[in-house]
C-alpha cells in the first residue's frame, strides 16, 4: 500500500492558552471575589453575634431562674453565680461584662461590651433587633457604643 502525504503545510495544533483567555479569566475570578469575599470574612463575626444572642436570651435566662429558684431572689448576684449557673463568665468576644441587680432584686441588668467584634456597633445593633424581634418574656436589650444593656426579670 502506498503512502500518501498532503502537500499543503501541516497546521501545529494550539498549546495553553492566550493572553486575552488568561485575561478574562483574571477579571472574572476577581469579579467573583469581589463579590463573595466579604460575605465568607463577614459569616465569622455573623457566627459570634449569633453565638452572642443565645448566650443573651438562653444562657443568662436561665441562669437567672436557677439562682432565682435556688435563693428566692437575686439580689447579691454576681458573674461567678452566673458562671457556675452554665453561663459564660466572659461575652462571645472574651470581654468580661457586668452585672447589676436592682434595689428590690426584681430585674438583672448585663451590660455586655462588643469590643472584641469587628465591627461592634454593628453587631450591637444585630443583637438588639434580634433580642427585640425574638420578643422574649421581659427582656429589653438596648445599645450604646461600645456596651449592649440587656434586662432580665427576676421571677
Amino acid at each position: 500500500m502506498k503512502n500518501i502525504q498532503n502537500d499543503t503545510p501541516s497546521k501545529k495544533r494550539q498549546h495553553g492558552f492566550t493572553l486575552i483567555e488568561v485575561v478574562i479569566a483574571l477579571v472574572l475570578s476577581g469579579i467573583i471575589m469581589g463579590a463573595i469575599l466579604p460575605r465568607l470574612l463577614g459569616s465569622a463575626d455573623s457566627g459570634e453575634v449569633g453565638a452572642a444572642i443565645m448566650q443573651l436570651t438562653t444562657s443568662f435566662p436561665q441562669a437567672i431562674t436557677n439562682i432565682r429558684g435556688r435563693r428566692r431572689t437575686c439580689v447579691g448576684l454576681v458573674i461567678a453565680d452566673l458562671a457556675s449557673n452554665g453561663a459564660s463568665s466572659k461575652t462571645q468576644w472574651n470581654q468580661d461584662y457586668a452585672v447589676a441587680v436592682n434595689a428590690a432584686g426584681n430585674t438583672v441588668t448585663i451590660t455586655y461590651p462588643t469590643t472584641g467584634a469587628s465591627d461592634p456597633d454593628e453587631a450591637g445593633a444585630d443583637v438588639v433587633l434580634n433580642i427585640t424581634n425574638l420578643n422574649a418574656a421581659g427582656i429589653t436589650a438596648a445599645y450604646a457604643s461600645p456596651d449592649l444593656t440587656v434586662t432580665y426579670p427576676c421571677r
